[in-house]
């Protein structure tokens, strides 16, 4: 199992796991071969219905470290994933797409030091950070709303 997890992780560019025990095995592959993380051009990162799986992986990795990541999604973030990535979010340079779901945080916690130069997709919760900052966000082509009510469209 291992080996053929690290056979499939070789030819993937977009990694999305689910189950604690393949994310626990990656974590470790990718540790002791960092080229792995070259090849990674999108990455999920869900706390929804997995222990923590955004702060372990935190824990083991900043996103910098991923040269050619252009997507990133990330899934339920809590509280204590913020600070961490906030700065690290700020690295992200060649970031094309960028989801973020989350319940109880605010966009703007978390977007406003992003540099959205290359951002071009962009999914959020609501539509008050955009309205707050119109400037930054001209290059996106393609915005998803979570939660929009026609008082926040100001019809």
């Amino acid at each position: 199992m291992f080996i053929n997890l690290f056979e499939t992780f070789n030819y993937v560019s977009t990694l999305k796991i689910s189950k604690k025990t393949i994310f626990d095995q990656f974590c470790q592959i990718i540790t002791l071969n960092p080229e792995i993380k070259n090849e990674i051009c999108s990455l999920q990162l869900s706390n929804k219905n997995t222990s923590d799986q955004i702060e372990l992986f935190l824990s083991f990795f900043s996103f910098n470290e991923f040269s050619h990541l252009q997507s990133l999604k990330l899934v339920e973030i809590e509280e204590q994933n913020v600070v961490k990535l906030k700065s690290m979010l700020l690295l992200l340079s060649n970031l094309f797409s960028l989801h973020i779901i989350y319940n109880n945080i605010d966009d703007k916690e978390i977007l406003d030091d992003l540099s959205m130069s290359n951002l071009r997709m962009l999914s959020i919760v609501s539509l008050y950070y955009i309205k707050t900052c119109t400037g930054k966000t001209s290059n996106i082509t393609n915005l998803t709303i979570d939660v929009c009510s026609r008082i926040c469209l100001n019809i």
